[in-house]
């Protein structure tokens, strides 16, 4: 799956065990700001991922955390144990666009995570918004319970002063349930169904007609 914030039209301040990674757009407008930080209470506690989104300095994002909980284990996110960053440019076929095709440019921020699973996640800067996705290179089956996917906003809305627009939307949904939002304040959760417990298998229900 892959979450994008697309968008149409200062540095946090970090606490102590916090470190930031930071990706640019091609054109230098759009900063995303990842921190790995752990808890102050709880040294041995796994490590927290949050973003940021920053166009032209101004925060459009605030801290928002996101995770995956698999299945017995907790909601966490592994260690940075590796960091790849990449410029892109990609031709995509659009037989439903106004062009059959165009080119997409954008900057890749790829972490690499700890853990068996083989867990990392990819950021994209696009000119006109940014995405997130998380991906495994683990070869054994994975059992995903749930997402922590927030979308933290400085205002209590998606359409700000200065013409910016907000627009959240999902791509590449393949064997995973789509998300669901839920509204708090300055804040939209991702929704997801969960995976269930048990698998139960019913008969055929067969009818004949004479």
């Amino acid at each position: 799956m892959m979450h994008d914030c697309g968008l149409d039209g200062g540095i946090a301040n970090l606490t102590a065990g916090e470190k930031k990674q930071t990706l640019l757009s091609p054109n230098g407008k759009i900063r995303i700001e990842v921190c790995e930080s752990k808890s102050a209470v709880e040294k041995s506690s796994p490590s927290i991922l949050t973003y940021e989104v920053y166009h032209n300095e101004k925060r459009l994002l605030s801290s928002s955390n996101i995770g995956l909980k698999l299945k017995d284990t907790p909601l966490k996110i592994g260690k940075i144990t590796s960091i790849n960053r990449q410029r892109r440019t990609e031709q995509i076929d659009a037989p439903f666009y106004r062009t059959p095709s165009f080119q997409a440019h954008y900057n890749v921020l790829n972490l690499r995570l700890s853990g068996k699973a083989g867990l990392g996640i990819e950021f994209r800067a696009y000119d006109e918004g940014v995405s997130y996705r998380f991906y495994s290179t683990t070869k054994n089956e994975l059992n995903i319970e749930n997402e922590l996917a927030e979308f933290n906003f400085e205002e209590d809305t998606i359409d700000y002063d200065d013409g910016i627009k907000l627009t959240l939307l999902e791509s590449d949904l393949e064997a995973y349930p789509g998300m669901f939002l839920q509204a708090a304040e300055k804040t939209l959760k991702g929704v997801f169904a969960p995976l269930p417990a048990d698998t139960d298998f019913y008969p055929w229900r067969m009818q004949e007609y004479v």
